[in-house]
């Protein structure tokens, strides 16, 4: 399968979140016609980390048209408190077996976290529900296991 670059478009809420009107997400073309989502999107929703997708041809661009098949994968989108949480909750969710992809939101450390099938969400839950108590950081469940 040969790599491509898939856009999803983006809408933004009244404070301007998120930061950009698309995001491209590295992908594999499947001899189909349909891509693999081969890493996590930061800002765009509907689709996780080895979903496959459809998408339309606008010029050289391929846009993001709809989830064909569900990979099983959650997708978390992780907001931190600060550089010292980002890195050990980051840490946490790698030994469990979840894969991130991270950038910053002018000051802010964000991730976003793909669940693989394999990995118990639970748990995964759990531990960002208790760096939410504890003040270290915000989550939006993106794409839920399984859906």
């Amino acid at each position: 399968m040969k790599p491509a670059k898939v856009r999803f478009l983006l809408e933004r809420d009244d404070i301007g979140y998120p930061p950009f009107e698309n995001e491209d997400v590295w992908a594999r073309e499947r001899p189909d016609g349909r891509f693999v989502i081969d890493n996590s999107p930061l800002f765009a929703t509907g689709a996780a980390c080895g979903d496959v997708v459809e998408a339309r041809r606008e010029g050289a661009d391929l846009i993001f048209t709809r989830v064909h098949e569900r990979s099983g994968n959650a997708l978390v989108r992780l907001f931190f408190s600060d550089d010292r949480a980002a890195v050990e909750v980051s840490r946490t969710l790698l030994e469990l077996g979840c894969e991130l992809e991270t950038g910053r939101i002018g000051e802010v450390p964000v991730a976003a976290a793909n669940v693989p099938k394999r990995v118990d969400y639970a748990t995964v839950r759990a531990i960002l529900d208790e760096a939410v108590g504890a003040e270290r950081l915000h989550y939006e469940e993106a794409v839920l296991p399984g859906r």
